[in-house]
């Protein structure tokens, strides 16, 4: 394990800090073609900056998914059902990569925005199911499909 040190001058103090080479933050750096390289940050506050605007560009993707199915003439319900599984892999992205990086209040908050999403998302799919398929409660109280009753109108 590699430790480096910092130093840090503020007025006539300064300060040594070791940093852990090994808990650095790594962003893949695309120059051209063929140059390419790896950017590593290891400052708590620049991490969590980087980190909630990659996860606000995901969450923006997965609301003009959800604008775009409500939008078209497709059938909803499967597009809503990619949009679930994008929150479900944002989720898992969350807790498997970068709980690590950061603190507890702001894991806490994007696993709330992240719940209200897929809340949001499963409402429509449930009322898109609603207009599909009526039901109603029978006077038993057992829900039953609704099924027209035709009446026969041959007479003698």
């Amino acid at each position: 394990m590699k430790i480096k040190y910092s130093l840090t001058k503020e007025n006539k103090f300064k300060k040594i800090s070791e940093i852990n080479i090994s808990d650095s933050y790594d962003i893949n750096k695309k120059m051209d073609k063929e140059s390419r390289g790896i950017i590593k940050f290891y400052n708590a506050y620049l991490i969590d900056k980087i980190i909630k605007k990659k996860m606000d560009i995901k969450f923006k993707k997965i609301f003009e998914m959800m604008i775009k199915q409500d939008e078209s003439d497709d059938d909803p319900s499967e597009g809503l059902m990619i949009c679930l599984s994008e929150a479900n892999k944002i989720k898992e992205e969350l807790l498997n990569k970068y709980r690590k990086f950061l603190n507890k209040k702001q894991q806490e908050f994007l696993e709330k925005k992240i719940m209200l999403l897929e809340e949001e998302i499963k409402v429509k799919l449930f009322n898109i199911q609603i207009v599909r398929n009526p039901f109603f409660m029978s006077q038993e109280g057992i829900e039953t499909e609704y099924e027209e009753e035709k009446e026969s109108t041959r007479r003698r």
